[in-house]
């Protein structure tokens, strides 16, 4: 990120860049409220008057120990993660409610 904000500002000395990390929550705020041109968040995000648009895809990883018995596998399958003790990003995260929804989908209880 510090080539491409350097990068950018060569390229338009006129304008100022600035790179902040925020919770989904407060980007979207700021995004509404015209205090920032644009925001980077994990989508979908419930909004009438905003505009998404997709630019990258990323995957959601279990970390575990080896010697856990799911630190075993190449891949693990969302159920095997029922009845599992798991630390989880914060509700404040954009990506905790598509992880929920997608164990509720699943119908993994952690």
């Amino acid at each position: 990120m510090p080539r491409v904000i350097a990068s950018c500002l060569e390229q338009f000395p006129l304008i100022t860049l600035s790179l902040r990390d925020d919770v989904q929550s407060d980007v979207l705020r700021k995004v509404k409220s015209g205090e920032v041109d644009f925001g980077v968040v994990i989508g979908p995000f419930p909004s009438d008057d905003l505009h998404g648009e997709p630019v990258m895809t990323d995957s959601f990883c279990l970390v575990a120990r080896r010697d856990h018995p799911l630190g075993r596998h190449a891949a693990v399958r969302w159920e095997a993660l029922a009845g599992e003790r798991l630390v989880m990003l914060d509700y404040a995260s954009g990506s905790r409610p598509i992880i929920d929804a997608v164990m509720h989908e699943h119908g993994v209880d952690a």
